[in-house]
């Protein structure tokens, strides 16, 4: 009987963990089959559609009087990693409208040094020559 309920909590945890993730398909190189992946969301998911673009266009409008000379995918690409970070770190739009102004001043800083060290360290990874 309690073999059966060990079994059974098994069951339901593995069901759970495989019910929050997503599958995707990695090629490999080398046997020209892909291979599952797992991933993870790592989204609250509390987000409106609306609410995201109003994040993303928030910003994409900033850097743009900032320097209207940016190229786009400069923008985008920063305007992304800032959506997503926002995502992950706060439940819901509630959240980031309750920020003191010091806390606003943390994020700002969080988000520049974050996506700023990304986008470097993925266009230093894009720049290397290939390897033989």
């Amino acid at each position: 009987m309690k073999r059966n309920k060990v079994i059974i909590g098994l069951i339901i945890t593995l069901v759970f963990i495989t019910g929050c993730s997503n599958f995707r398909y990695v090629p490999d190189t080398k046997r020209g089959k892909p291979i599952p992946v797992i991933t993870t969301t790592v989204y609250s998911g509390n987000f409106s559609t609306e609410q995201i673009r109003g994040l993303w266009m928030t910003c994409s409008v900033r850097f743009n009087q900032v320097d209207p000379r940016l190229p786009q995918a400069f923008i985008h690409r920063h305007c992304d990693c800032y959506a997503d970070l926002i995502r992950k770190d706060y439940k819901n739009s509630d959240d980031l409208e309750a920020l003191s102004p010091e806390g606003a001043n943390t994020l700002k800083e969080k988000l520049i040094t974050n996506c700023n060290l990304k986008i470097q360290q993925e266009f230093n990874y894009q720049k290397q020559p290939e390897q033989t």
